[in-house]
């Protein structure tokens, strides 16, 4: 109940502005540019008028993606048009992509054993069904209330990648090509996803819960030495395997000289943390930097 409210309320907060930015532009167009847009006046309708209206408005500024474009197709149906200018190729093209989304999200659902995972499954279907608003809202949310959660995670990982992938080629380090977030899911991959945002996010509970269910489905799916094999896979989610090669020290503060102090902070902060829950699996260092020298195990009190 507490995730259906946080939602709800950040649902709220992305309507209320995506409503205000379309007022403020309504008073731009007409008070300045003395020209009437193809909107419905929220002023004088009434009833389900009113709510037309509000949809048309919270449409035009994107709030809620396609699905907010074909609602409001179907509204007007009957009227024979609407605020959008008919599915043009373009909106084609973005229905083709959603659906290509979605697919790919069952793919992994069905490839990961039936496992639903915010970061394989629930999240990749929010944004092929438009909900880049929402997600947006929740990150606003969360870093103005400070909140610790799925979303806020996600977030961080990209951050460090996007920061290590800028710093690369600012600095002319050769980089791997990404492979877009599409690889093959398989029933081990949302434990090992959970292992590595629960490290970035220093949550030691998350981490040993996520450990033992990566080792649990590796014995299930019939892997040799289960242990050896989660911390191998753990340990090539280090974030610097961006690069072709793995920078020591003296290389990767000269790659990290041309970010700002929050790039350089928040690519530090997340390879101390997967360095040293790197070490509590007992997988030792993966990169040439300096791994932390608080070594307590995971599973004998807790991290830090």
């Amino acid at each position: 109940m507490q995730g259906l409210a946080r939602a709800l309320f950040a649902l709220s907060v992305v309507a209320g502005g995506g409503l205000g930015i379309s007022l403020a532009v309504d008073a731009y167009s007409e008070e300045l540019l003395r020209k009437r847009r193809n909107m419905a006046p929220l002023s004088s309708a009434e009833g389900s008028a009113k709510a037309m209206a509000v949809l048309e408005h919270l449409t035009r500024v994107g709030t809620f993606g396609l699905f907010g474009d074909l609602g409001l197709e179907l509204i007007n149906v009957g009227t024979g048009e609407s605020d959008l200018r008919g599915l043009s190729p373009e909106r084609r093209i973005v229905a083709i992509n959603s659906a290509f989304g979605l697919i790919r999200s069952a793919q992994a659902f069905l490839n990961q054993g039936f496992e639903a995972d915010y970061n394989g499954v629930v999240r990749p279907i929010l944004f092929a069904m438009g909900g880049n608003g929402v997600l947006q809202a929740t990150q606003v949310l969360n870093t103005v209330a400070g909140f610790d959660n799925q979303e806020s995670r996600a977030v961080r990982r990209t951050n460090v990648n996007n920061w290590l992938r800028a710093a690369g080629r600012m600095s002319g380090t050769e980089l791997r090509k990404s492979a877009g977030g599409f690889s093959t899911k398989t029933p081990i991959t949302p434990h090992i996803t959970r292992m590595y945002l629960s490290a970035l996010a220093n949550d030691a509970a998350a981490f040993r819960m996520a450990y033992r269910e990566a080792v649990k489905a590796a014995i299930k799916a019939g892997k040799s030495e289960p242990e050896s094999y989660i911390k191998r896979t753990f340990a090539s989610r280090n974030p610097l395997q961006v690069f072709r090669s793995r920078p020591d020290d003296t290389e990767l503060s000269k790659i990290l000289s041309v970010l700002p102090k929050q790039g350089k902070q928040d690519v530090r902060d997340a390879i101390r943390m997967f360095e040293h829950y790197n070490a509590q699996i007992g997988s030792g260092s993966t990169s040439r930097t300096s791994a932390p020298k608080k070594t307590q195990g995971i599973f004998g009190g807790g991290i830090f």
